[in-house]
């Protein structure tokens, strides 16, 4: 099978989980290589605590009030030109809001953050979870079956 190349951007704002960044690479890439064709991808992962995952949910979403994963997807652009990397789009997670989930689910915290991930990568892939019960289904079972064969 053909592999993509694949850049990740990852940038860490936040200091209260510190997470095995090739563990994170392992799952960024082992998704887009299942998801889609093979070529040349750029996709940037940020860590970020709950004020500024606030921020951005406000500006782009209109909610006031954090979360814990959010993706944009650039996959949707016009443009009209060639580039050498396909910019997939921009996963934040605030680690704040996963330290919280992570106890109410019974996770660890890096568990919890791997999990988000995958969530926001199959958004960008193009699932979704808020247009009808079939497509959260079919969202929430790839996602979980992606937790159980890459994360065990």
């Amino acid at each position: 099978m053909e592999k993509s190349e694949i850049r990740i951007n990852f940038t860490n704002d936040q200091n209260l989980i510190e997470p095995n960044a090739d563990f994170l690479e392992h799952i960024i890439r082992t998704i887009i290589d299942e998801e889609f064709e093979p070529d040349n991808y750029e996709i940037s992962l940020i860590l970020v605590n709950d004020e500024k995952i606030k921020d951005i949910n406000r500006a782009y979403r209109g909610i006031d009030s954090p979360t814990d994963v959010l993706s944009f997807s650039f996959l949707e652009t016009d443009d009209d030109f060639e580039e050498e990397m396909l910019d997939l789009g921009e996963i934040y997670i605030s680690t704040e809001t996963i330290l919280k989930q992570s106890t109410e689910w019974n996770n660890t915290p890096e568990q919890e953050l791997y999990y988000m991930l995958i969530h926001g990568l199959l958004h960008i892939c193009g699932y979704d979870h808020v247009n009808g019960k079939d497509e959260e289904r079919k969202m929430f079972a790839r996602q979980d079956a992606y937790f159980k064969r890459i994360c065990g």
